[in-house]
């Protein structure tokens, strides 16, 4: 009796939220990001389908197929994502394929979760110098400012979030959360390895592979000035990165041609590697990093300059020889 008021469809958008909710749980959310899925043939109630849209906001063919459309440079995502699947790539970036389930969502997209993660650290160490502050009260106060200050930048909208003003909040509180314990893991490792001045966030870059001009924005490059080393890091929302393996065997590039980009942004300074870092975890293993540089699990001696610490079995670890081969396997890719 219960569920024969309750429209077919409406009943499956509950059981699909039930099992994203515990997939999310477990730190393997499933919810769809770039596919166009469904919405109900029959009008419904807020917050369960998208928001009608005016025909106003509907365009002449004209101005949308337009003959002869060249794209000059392309960003180092979509070149990762077109090796793994052209069709993605081009509905994902190209045609701009608007996920309609989150639309429906009372969840803030991921999409918009990280711009606004991005933002938040980008302001909080490039304007707060939050690596410098020598506190956690002063570090708390310093991302609170950089939180609202993201939140005002008029380049920052949330797209698809259906709820109201409580849960809206409710899900930034999280994120404060989130970027709290990030941070202080971030100064933590800081402390451990404190070769690193301040570091430079949201760094715009670009190249040439295989022909191609590529363009993109480095989350954050650590420099050590007196040894002239940098560290490229990739933030990563969620609990789990992508894995070294699929670096090594150039499943995920992205990396590689950062390292690149930023020894030529820093005109002297020499790649130790390049890690992502996972907002949500804190976790900083997966990437391609020099073995020269790496303390192990021992920690620092005196006198060494190192800037990780990995166990000898990690999988991020190179030789030598081994991360040039890597880096020269990329660019001829």
């Amino acid at each position: 009796m219960l569920f024969r008021s309750v429209h077919p469809l409406a009943l499956v958008d509950f059981v699909e939220h039930i099992i994203l909710e515990f997939l999310r749980a477990r730190g393997k959310e499933k919810e769809p990001s770039w596919t166009a899925g469904p919405l109900g043939l029959v009008p419904g109630s807020w917050p369960e389908v998208a928001p009608i849209r005016e025909e106003k906001t509907w365009l002449p063919k004209e101005q949308v197929f337009i003959p002869g459309l060249e794209v000059s440079r392309f960003s180092a995502s979509l070149l990762e994502v077109y090796k793994e699947c052209p069709f993605k790539a081009f509905a994902e970036r190209i045609l701009r394929i608007e996920d309609k389930v989150q639309e429906s969502s009372l969840d803030m997209s991921r999409l918009d979760e990280g711009s606004l993660i991005h933002k938040v650290l980008e302001i909080f160490y490039r304007d707060e110098n939050g690596k410098e502050l020598g506190s956690r009260e002063e570090r708390e106060r310093a991302l609170e400012r950089s939180f609202q200050q993201a939140l005002q930048d008029p380049a920052f909208r949330i797209e698809y979030f259906r709820g109201n003003e409580s849960l809206l909040e409710a899900q930034l509180a999280r994120a404060r959360r989130t970027l709290a314990d990030f941070i202080e893991a971030d100064i933590a490792n800081y402390e451990k390895f404190p070769f690193f001045g301040k570091p430079e966030t949201e760094k715009k870059v670009g190249g040439k592979i295989s022909g191609f001009d590529w363009e993109g924005k480095i989350d954050r490059v650590d420099l050590d000035p007196e040894a002239k080393k940098l560290l490229v890091l990739d933030y990563k929302i969620g609990t789990s990165t992508p894995k070294s393996v699929e670096v090594k065997h150039l499943k995920k590039f992205q990396l590689q041609l950062y390292m690149d980009a930023a020894e030529a942004a820093f005109p002297g300074f020499e790649a130790a590697g390049a890690l992502y870092a996972s907002v949500a975890s804190g976790e900083r293993g997966q990437g391609a990093v020099r073995k020269d540089f790496n303390a192990g699990s021992r920690g620092l001696k005196p006198g060494e300059r190192k800037y990780f610490g990995f166990g000898a079995s990690s999988g991020a670890l190179y030789s030598e020889e081994d991360f040039q081969d890597l880096r020269r396997r990329t660019r001829e890719e």
